[in-house]
């Protein structure tokens, strides 16, 4: 399965959220599915980097984003380049996620 964490930030300084998703990777990467990561981090963040070659082997992909596109109007828009697409109330009991280039996207 091909599974992408985005989330605004992902510099450990930032607290428990970015440890969170890193847990959550090193356990889907032992089960062997495929992840990547979407942050408006800068994409050569030495902190950053060294965090995640720290906790995860491998280290996955890691794309920077601009800010503004974390809006939650613009996110199926945005991430065509995501291997799923979320309407914005992922993580509500009703959650649609699909393929993208499916009927839906």
């Amino acid at each position: 399965m091909r599974i992408v964490h985005v989330y605004n930030q992902l510099d450990p300084s930032n607290g428990g959220p970015p440890h969170v998703i890193v847990g959550l990777t090193a356990g889907q990467q032992a089960l062997g599915h495929e992840v990547v990561l979407i942050s408006e981090d800068p994409a050569t963040s030495p902190t950053l980097d060294a965090f995640l070659a720290d906790h995860l082997d491998p280290v996955p992909k890691r794309y920077a984003v601009h800010p503004r596109l974390f809006r939650p109007s613009r996110t199926h828009a945005d991430f065509k380049a995501a291997p799923i697409s979320c309407t914005p109330t992922e993580f509500g009991p009703r959650r649609r996620c699909w393929p993208l280039g499916s009927a839906e996207s």
